[in-house]
């Protein structure tokens, strides 16, 4: 994509450093469904779903605040938007297996 291309040049010419979006989002994804069980226990599953969806929406508004050159905050709206998935696919897993 060429707009990204030319906001993140950085990212785009280490091979190292375009594997860390991707990286963030997996890590978070690990740390959201590891936690998704305690928290369901503890809180709910019921607000364990809406707390993951407000992790995915501010994962969204900081893909939306990476600026120009600076991709700090595009690592770490992957993150975050890892850690709501990660979440929702945890509190996923526990409900399917309670129906089943």
């Amino acid at each position: 994509m060429t707009r990204f291309t030319d906001n993140f040049p950085t990212v785009v010419a280490s091979s190292s450093a375009n594997g860390w979006p991707t990286s963030m989002l997996q890590l978070g994804g690990i740390l959201g469904s590891l936690s998704a069980g305690v928290l369901g226990e503890i809180f709910s599953q019921t607000y364990t779903m809406f707390s993951a969806c407000c992790w995915v929406v501010l994962g969204s508004y900081l893909y939306c605040g990476a600026s120009y050159h600076k991709p700090g905050l595009l690592y770490a709206g992957r993150f975050f938007t890892g850690l709501g998935v990660g979440t929702f696919s945890g509190v996923g897993w526990v409900q399917f297996l309670l129906l089943v």
